[in-house]
């Protein structure tokens, strides 16, 4: 049951580390590749060999935008500090932030799979293994054993 217990705590702490990771490099790989293509010309039409690129920073993005892009890595980071602040306090607050960013990180994930939502999904994905760490954990606390002993 320690064992259990023991083990739950390191994979929520460091699934929770890995979602902060991900979430983060996710931001900033949205926020400085270039992936929104444009045509410089100002033709209807743009022949392939025309077609540049270019980052979310250089575009003009309205509050909208910037909403979209940035609050899925927020939710991801609070999700990830909830997973930090449950394995170290022991507290509901943390395990309450968690679950609710695996909820809408979730939502985000579904909603933009198309788009934005895919980069975001192993941050996502991070933070449904550190719920996973917080169930096992908390399953060990006073729970009789599996193996039959």
């Amino acid at each position: 049951m320690v064992v259990r217990a023991i083990m739950g705590r390191r994979i929520e702490f460091g699934a929770g580390v890995a979602a902060i990771i991900l979430g983060s490099l996710a931001a900033l790989l949205l926020l400085f590749a270039p992936l929104i293509p444009y045509c410089p010309i100002s033709s209807h039409t743009c022949a392939a060999s025309e077609l540049r690129y270019r980052s979310l920073l250089q575009s003009n993005l309205g509050a909208g935008g910037w909403a979209l892009v940035l609050l899925p890595a927020i939710v991801a980071l609070a999700g990830g500090g909830g997973a930090i602040l449950d394995t170290r306090m022991s507290g509901r607050a943390g395990l309450f932030t968690l679950g609710a960013a695996l909820f809408l990180g979730l939502i985000f994930c579904v909603l933009g799979v198309t788009g934005l939502g895919i980069v975001y999904l192993p941050a996502i994905l991070g933070l449904g293994l550190a719920s996973y760490g917080a169930y096992l954990r908390r399953r060990s606390i006073g729970a009789p054993s599996d193996t039959g002993a």
